[in-house]
């Protein structure tokens, strides 16, 4: 009998064990005019979706159809959907604020049959951090009252790792009070800024950002967000000036490699070994300036999934991410990502 006892004692650790190791894919989703299903199409194929957060206006949708793309999500194994939610001080800054906001949100994922809120607030006053812990507690008691989770995206940015902390959020309460916790892995350098230029996540970034969040959250409630996409810079001195770009929008490229180089002139490429990343000065065809890329790729990303496995993360996401639509030149890239999903350690 007790040698009986033993042994199911020990297949219910395993599998326990089992489950903690299986690793999703669970991306930010940005659902305009195509078809839902597209959407998510290749993580229910994959089989390796276990909660999506999603951008999208329900109510511009058909009821049927939404039904059954929130049906398909559940049957092919994303457990939880999440309803991406913006605001400001406003939406929480007194208790009649956050009541009404979060009333707001039940109703809207009850009336659509989403499993959670994913709250991406972002550019907040630090004087507002005491509101927000209070907002944090308020929102989870009243989501996992109505059988709903609470998710929030969180940055990794200079005035966090001051001491004091400055910032607006406090990062043990979002550890506390949160089902998932989704760090937006990239800006490490927004190339639109044109004050300095970098990689978008640089592998030192990423250890960065993942020795802090790691000391307030548990590995698995982190989600791990990590770009498609490029940053890309003008190198002569007037690249500030009458700059008609082509093919990137504030210098952040959606190749993970230079569609415009000028090949009648020589190409400097490196790795970069602290970054973890390719980089490329080159003469462009558009304009015959100067420019320094940073690319994004399977390269670079294989480093980063291999960190996140040594730290325990289970979960990754991608922004951005297109479902069945993914321009080619990233297909490397999501099958990087797909396969890491795929592998148990």
């Amino acid at each position: 009998m007790l040698k009986r006892k033993f042994i199911i004692i020990l297949l219910l650790l395993l599998s326990v064990t089992s489950f903690a190791q299986k690793r999703s894919f669970s991306p930010w989703i940005v659902i305009k005019d195509k078809p839902l299903i597209s959407y998510v199409k290749p993580i229910l194929n994959s089989g390796i979706g276990n909660h999506i957060s999603l951008f999208v206006h329900p109510e511009k949708y058909d009821k049927k159809e939404w039904n059954k793309f929130i049906e398909s999500c559940h049957k092919g194994g994303i457990e939880t959907v999440y309803l991406s939610v913006g605001g400001k001080e406003k939406s929480f800054d007194t208790f009649e604020a956050r009541q009404k906001t979060v009333s707001q949100w039940i109703e809207k994922a009850k009336k659509y049959s989403f499993n959670g809120i994913d709250m991406d607030l972002e550019n907040l006053s630090p004087s507002v951090k005491e509101k927000h812990v209070e907002f944090l507690k308020y929102a989870s008691e009243k989501l996992h009252k109505n059988g709903l989770k609470l998710g929030m995206a969180v940055g990794f940015y200079p005035p966090m790792i001051k001491t004091p902390l400055v910032w607006w959020y406090d990062p043990s309460a979002v550890g506390v009070f949160c089902d998932n916790v989704r760090i937006m892995l990239y800006d490490e350098y927004w190339a639109g800024s044109k004050k300095s230029m970098g990689a978008n996540c640089s592998y030192t970034f990423a250890m960065q950002a993942l020795d802090f969040w790691m000391k307030y959250v548990s590995a698995d409630k982190l989600t791990v967000n990590i770009p498609a996409y490029s940053n890309v810079y003008y190198l002569d001195p007037q690249y500030t000036e009458g700059v008609v770009d082509k093919y990137t929008k504030y210098g952040q490229s959606k190749s993970p490699f230079p569609p415009d180089i000028d090949k009648t002139y020589p190409v400097h490429k490196y790795w970069a070994w602290e970054s973890r990343i390719f980089i490329y000065i080159y003469k462009s065809n558009i304009d015959g300036r100067l420019r320094k890329f940073y690319a994004n790729d399977e390269n670079s990303t294989r480093y980063l999934l291999d960190l996140f496995a040594q730290r325990g993360i289970t979960s990754v996401g991608m922004w951005t991410y297109k479902g069945d639509k993914t321009p080619k030149e990233w297909l490397p890239l999501n099958d990087e990502v797909f396969e890491w999903c795929r592998k148990l350690k």
